[in-house]
């Protein structure tokens, strides 16, 4: 069964269930401070969105032109070139002088 209930209907704070869930609650709390301190930390891999889905993943891979957004796979980078291909262009045209053109 679920937790017991101590006196006023509240969980016993000693139930097993209750104390996961109060180290889980602990442990995110913790994640979060983390996260705050790290921000964009070098080194660090964050979670990053689909530049036209917005889905949340590791697997991002980048455009090759610009590098500066990441998409999930062809589908979505091929539909978001519409919008994306005058940023894509004029950062590419900016970074291609220092940067090796064989990406493209």
């Amino acid at each position: 069964g679920g937790a017991r209930q101590a006196h006023h209907g509240a969980p016993d704070p000693d139930h097993p269930d209750v104390a996961l869930t109060r180290r889980m609650v602990d442990s995110l709390q913790s994640l979060v401070l983390l996260k705050s301190l790290v921000g964009g930390a070098k080194g660090v891999q964050s979670v990053a969105s689909c530049a036209y889905c917005h889905s949340a993943s590791q697997n991002l891979f980048e455009c090759t032109g610009c590098r500066r957004v990441r998409y999930c796979g062809k589908e979505c980078q091929k539909a978001h070139w519409k919008s994306h291909k005058n940023e894509c262009s004029s950062s590419h045209a900016r970074n291609s002088g220092s940067k090796n053109k064989s990406n493209k």
